[in-house]
């Protein structure tokens, strides 16, 4: 099979169409989503996806955007780059993952909301 190499035109054409389809989903997301869910659940799931939000790239430590710029420089150690990222990643969501599970009532209680507790093992997963 031929490695096709691809222009910076093509690259940057097919990146500005994702980000235009991103955006488009997210302009249609809440209309379908206000017409499917009644108001306390609609307000549940924006509560939920708020805290993912906020969350998970406050928790990933800015690990994921470094490896921009220390991948293309580390010439042999790539391996070992990725391997790092990877366990630090990893161990901060065993050490998060559990004290978000203990702490599910205070956050729930934050949020006025007692149904809250029963999204919070999806949202600690989504998070880490």
């Amino acid at each position: 099979m031929k490695n096709k190499q691809y222009s910076l035109r093509a690259q940057a054409g097919f990146l500005f169409a994702g980000k235009q389809i991103a955006y488009l989903i997210q302009f249609i997301q809440p209309i379908v989503l206000v017409r499917v869910f009644n108001t306390e659940d609609y307000g549940l799931f924006k509560q939920v996806l708020f805290l993912c939000s906020f969350l998970g790239p406050l928790l990933q430590f800015g690990i994921v955007n470094s490896l921009y710029y220390f991948y293309p420089n580390a010439k042999a150690r790539k391996n070992q780059l990725i391997f790092q990222s990877y366990f630090i990643l990893l161990l901060s969501s065993l050490l998060f993952l559990p004290m978000f599970l203990v702490l599910k009532v205070p956050i729930s209680n934050y949020f006025k909301s007692t149904y809250f507790i029963d999204f919070m093992i999806p949202a600690g997963f989504i998070i880490f």
